[in-house]
């Protein structure tokens, strides 16, 4: 097993390297290393409006954690000469961090499956074959982090309850539990902040182990214990959390890094009317801007059952199932009287459980914000897996269900953004100090500005960028007119979906689209291929058909599922 495992983490790091051409969801650059590129690189970016400094929704402490090293590590390089930036170097290098990171969810599961007393090596490989690892937890998603963080949580609070039942353990549990309360409280600062549904993530652990101080004394319950831990905890808590709210505050503007005028602001005003009106605190932020549905319907409103019929399915195949079957064992030993119900695989379940239920409870549900329960449903299943009756089957299904997985996730769904970009920056921005253009993107994700390169250092940007999202044809054309009537438009590239074009037909009369490139895979689940435009039964005269042409039927699809960048042309 040993053996596969490392073949199965040589293979997570030969994705990330090749790399991933597939864009699951903006939030993966927007969120976290498009604004550390801003920052750090000076590059031209975009900043969203979770960062505005007036109502600052998320914390930029975590986005440098996660960007800020590997980005200052790429300008220490080109600084020496060792590096050229391009747009692969600045793609790869955040997802390198990450990358090695994700190796703590291995570590985690294994040693928290040996100290409940299985075999950690069947979690390992469950863990390391998934998907959701492969692609997820190799991309720069706060997500993947709120994982990460989640995996050390479980570890600290379950395993070490489990190992302080050794009696030598037990002679430095004074020692061992000061430490573990800095660190748990530290985590849970942290993920709070980086997202605050990480409450949700961290309730059944920290009340598990707040709880189960009395193992230490060999009793049952300890109040005294659990008093110490508790003020402990929030005593760690406070002094992290103030921590990050000065440098949130400090980023955002709400308070100048200077020690003597923030102590005389203290004196003045006095503490409270220094912390309403000098700090911002953007986890408080979250929670009042998420608690509005109002809010949320801008970003989509789902059935708030989408989590347990479609979300889990979509992340984890089988394993949501096992742990339903789980959870009806545990409910049949309740009510049995079984006093064997209540151990750490129970406290396992209702981490998974219990996390869901809340998160459930917002009507914008999204796939991603589920990736932490891989953890604790790994180290629920990795008994089913090996064994004799239904292992074999599990790991067939298993093994195609991920295949597919990372081939659409990675690759397939909205794939051909980052490659356009690359090719775009490499033919028409390299080495470029002139205004060269203008790039209209028109029903695909939304471009990382960061990707192109922008040199800080020219007087004038070398391209705009229009990202119409998914605005209607005559915003598009609107936009293309605006372009065209420029004095000074350069070289203007219209980039759309294969399965778009057909809707360019009506821009021929007052331009010519030459097709410059095409990029595939290509998936948009917001514009898919009708049937006509499967069978090609389209004018003869239309875009599409000179674009796509009719025959082969594989070389037509492949167009369709293909993102086609032209090179626009003005009428004079």
């Amino acid at each position: 097993m040993g053996v596969l495992w490392c073949l199965l983490a040589a293979v997570r790091v030969f994705l990330t390297l090749w790399p991933q051409s597939g864009y699951i969801h903006p939030d993966e650059f927007f969120q976290s290393v498009e604004i550390a590129a801003g920052d750090l690189l000076h590059y031209e970016t975009f900043r969203p409006w979770e960062f505005n400094s007036s109502f600052p929704i998320r914390s930029i402490v975590p986005v440098y954690i996660l960007c800020g090293p590997p980005l200052l590590l790429l300008r220490m390089l080109e600084a020496a000469g060792f590096s050229t930036m391009t747009t692969y170097i600045v793609l790869i290098f955040p997802r390198l961090c990450i990358l090695l990171h994700s190796f703590v969810i291995d570590l985690c599961v294994f040693r928290t499956l040996n100290a409940l007393g299985h075999d950690g090596r069947t979690g390992l490989l469950l863990i390391s074959s998934s998907y959701v690892t492969l692609v997820y937890f190799t991309r720069t998603f706060s997500n993947s982090l709120e994982g990460i963080l989640f995996a050390v949580l479980l570890l600290e609070t379950l395993c070490q309850n489990c190992s302080l039942r050794n009696q030598r353990l037990k002679q430095n549990s004074e020692t061992s539990g000061a430490g573990s309360v800095f660190r748990i409280s530290t985590v849970i600062v942290v993920g709070m902040f980086n997202r605050p549904t990480f409450a949700a993530f961290a309730v059944v652990p920290f009340v598990y182990w707040l709880f189960s101080g009395g193992a230490m004394s060999g009793r049952t319950f300890d109040a005294k214990h659990v008093f110490q831990r508790l003020v402990g905890s929030v005593t760690v808590a406070l002094f992290v959390a103030l921590t990050f709210i000065i440098c949130d505050s400090i980023y955002f503007g709400y308070l100048m890094p200077d020690m003597a005028e923030i102590a005389a602001t203290l004196q003045d005003k006095g503490f409270l009317n220094f912390f309403v009106n000098n700090l911002t605190v953007p986890p408080l932020n979250f929670f009042q801007y998420n608690i509005q549905v109002s809010n949320l319907a801008e970003h989509g409103i789902h059935a708030r059952y989408t989590h347990f019929l479609a979300n889990i399915q979509i992340l984890f195949c089988m394993l949501g199932i096992i742990a339903v079957q789980e959870l009806v064992h545990l409910i049949v030993s309740v009510f049995r009287r079984d006093r064997r119900s209540f151990n750490s695989f129970s406290v396992i379940l209702m981490s998974y459980f219990v996390p869901l239920l809340l998160l459930s409870i917002f009507p914008h549900q999204e796939p991603r914000f589920l990736i932490p329960l891989l953890c604790p449903l790994v180290i629920l299943s990795s008994s089913r897996f090996s064994g004799q009756k239904f292992g074999k089957c599990m790991i067939i299904l298993w093994s195609v269900f991920n295949l597919l997985g990372c081939a659409f996730f990675g690759f397939c769904h909205q794939g051909g953004i980052i490659p356009a970009i690359s090719r775009i920056h490499q033919v028409f921005i390299k080495d470029t100090t002139e205004h060269i253009g203008n790039f209209v993107f028109w029903k695909t994700y939304m471009p990382p500005r960061h990707l192109f390169l922008q040199d800080p250092s020219y007087r004038e940007p070398v391209y705009q960028i229009y990202d119409l999202a998914g605005s209607s044809k005559n915003k598009l054309i609107e936009v293309l007119n605006f372009v065209g009537n420029r004095s000074e438009r350069g070289t203007v590239l219209l980039i759309v979906p294969g399965t778009m074009v057909d809707e360019l037909d009506s821009l021929q009369e007052s331009m010519h689209l030459e097709i410059w490139g095409k990029f595939c895979p290509h998936f948009s689940g917001e514009n898919l291929p009708t049937m006509n435009q499967i069978r090609c039964q389209t004018n003869e005269d239309d875009l599409s058909k000179t674009v796509t042409g009719c025959s082969p039927f594989f070389e037509r699809v492949r167009n369709l599922f293909s993102l086609h960048v032209f090179i626009v042309k003005f009428s004079v």
